[in-house]
């Protein structure tokens, strides 16, 4: 893979859920890029479809629409036993999810973090 190239690629991901009876947009045409050293911060209210995100890129759960790519590798077309296999070699992307208590990181205070 170029080195000039996203470890991580979002496109035009679409996410929904069926609630009650009603159907909730998660995620509506998101697009991301990520390079490998790069530290990013997902913030959002509650509800905004952070973890929905994060469990699409992670191979846990499978966006209604679009692609995701890690090193190259489209995660969106493997099978649930290939996307095992791939997050067991967690070596190749390592992602944290930083929580704060309390709402101590706000918008705007990002620091070194990429706010999307």
């Amino acid at each position: 893979m170029s080195e000039n190239l996203p470890l991580l690629q979002v496109r035009h991901v679409a996410h929904s859920y069926n609630t009650g009876g009603a159907r909730i947009q998660a995620l509506q045409s998101i697009d991301l890029d990520v390079h490998a050293g790069q530290l990013v911060g997902l913030m959002g209210r509650s509800g905004s479809g952070k973890t929905t995100l994060l469990n699409i890129v992670g191979g846990l759960d499978k966006p209604d629409a679009g692609e995701v790519r890690l090193s190259g590798e489209i995660l969106t077309e493997k099978s649930e036993r290939e996307l095992t296999i791939t997050r067991a070699a967690s070596d190749r992307l390592r992602v944290s999810v930083i929580r704060s208590a309390a709402g101590a990181v706000r918008q705007g205070e990002c620091g070194t973090f990429r706010c999307i």
